[in-house]
């Protein structure tokens, strides 16, 4: 049967449009293979790591995991991600609870070996998600210490032997450049992807010091806050950044200007068993920033017996505590700078 002229017309078009198709997934294939084949075997290995985390965009870094696929559901046994290691394979332990509101950072002791500081911040993670339906608008990610090293290891230096509480970018640096990644530790950089992530309003960083009478200290915009809990606990207080040595955690944190920093320095006479009963309230009322009232309430629970177990502790320095955070305690005999 004959064919009409728009048939024909039809099956000549489709027949270019496959033959045009083909050659641009053929050209392409050309293109990328021609591509790949021009890189040595170094840029390409490289190449395949940087699309493996290319969230980070960064192949030395370590893979954080989105904090928010992993809270920890109401109802559920409480547990600990591993969100990244160190170089030396110790898990780098988080919790979240929350999903809305104000978002905090809790960071527990940069020193590692701070059984106390540590012990709180465990307490905490488990409080709040054992209270997570009272706690509404609370929205916390929790690092339970960001030098795992030292936790095992009973020593304040990681296991490459550097101390982190020197090593954090000096200008409050969002962005760094390949080269400046790799020059940090992988704690570092681990924290800094995850300050990235979260977007947090508020930083806290929960350790202790040798200031017998306890310390808080503070950046712009968490001073109320802060100054409130400090007259509570009968604390000192010092302002972020310019009373810390530059290279520290608060002050890479306090130059940020997109957070605010609060870093509680628990007596380091302190026992870790006693540690969430006198100051867990305090930490609570951190986190409910602007919420005075809240806070009152907080503090109103268990003032009476938080304050005299911590009149308990109110003790004289012991010098076999000198040698503890030596690079980043007060000075008893200055008050020049905080972190030294």
């Amino acid at each position: 049967m004959a064919q009409s002229h728009l048939t024909i017309t039809l099956r000549h078009f489709t027949w270019v449009s496959g033959l045009s198709v083909c050659f641009l997934f053929n050209g392409c294939a050309t293109l990328i293979h021609s591509s790949t084949s021009s890189l040595t075997a170094d840029e390409h290995s490289e190449s395949q790591q940087r699309s493996a985390h290319s969230r980070f965009n960064d192949p030395f870094r370590p893979l954080t995991p989105t904090v928010q696929e992993h809270r920890n559901p109401t109802g559920e046994p409480f547990s600990w991600l591993t969100a990244g290691t160190t170089a030396a394979g110790e898990p780098l332990q988080i919790a979240a609870t929350g999903d809305g509101g104000f978002r905090s950072l809790i960071v527990g002791s940069v020193g590692g070996h701070d059984p106390v500081a540590i012990k709180l911040t465990e307490d905490l993670a488990r409080y709040l998600h054992d209270n997570q339906v009272i706690m509404g608008g609370v929205d916390t990610t929790i690092l339970r210490t960001l030098n795992p090293d030292g936790l095992k290891q009973h020593k304040h230096n990681n296991a490459d032997g550097v101390y982190l509480n020197n090593l954090f970018p000096k200008h409050g640096e969002k962005k760094l450049s390949i080269a400046q990644q790799r020059q940090l530790p992988k704690e570092v950089q681990f924290l800094i992807d995850l300050t990235s992530e979260q977007h947090p309003h508020r930083i806290i960083h929960i350790r202790t010091v040798r200031d017998s009478g306890g310390m808080l200290a503070v950046s712009q915009g968490a001073t109320d806050t802060a100054h409130e809990v400090a007259e509570w606990l009968g604390f000192s207080s010092r302002e972020l950044p310019q009373d810390v040595s530059r290279g520290t955690l608060e002050s890479w944190a306090a130059q940020r200007g997109d957070c605010t920093v609060i870093t509680i320095g628990i007596p380091h006479q302190t026992k870790a068993k006693d540690a969430w009963e006198l100051y867990g309230d305090a930490i609570l009322s951190l986190l409910m920033d602007g919420d005075s009232e809240s806070r009152q309430l907080a503090r109103e629970q268990k003032q009476r017996r938080s304050a005299n177990r911590r009149n308990e502790w109110s003790q004289p320095n012991d010098d076999s505590f000198d040698e503890m955070f030596r690079n980043d305690s007060v000075d008893d005999t200055s008050d020049k700078q905080l972190f030294e």
